[in-house]
């Protein structure tokens, strides 16, 4: 139990780190890789992606710069 409690835990401090989704408020998100060093945020929910990013952290910097739509 403890291991599932700490593994929760770390999802949910490393999802903390993006915003929601600026079309459509989702919070279940994932870093898409293309197999070429790039990287992508994707709103599982609505299926928006965020810009193209050298990295995963970059990919998430850029996503949580993206201004939310009306």
């Amino acid at each position: 139990m403890k291991r599932v409690a700490e593994q929760q835990a770390r999802h949910e401090k490393y999802m903390a780190r993006f915003t929601p989704c600026p079309f459509c408020q989702g919070k279940d998100l994932s870093v898409e890789l293309n197999g070429q060093a790039t990287d992508w945020v994707r709103c599982n929910a609505c299926g928006c992606t965020g810009p193209v990013a050298d990295g995963e952290n970059r990919a998430i910097e850029r996503w949580n710069q993206r201004e939310k739509k009306a």
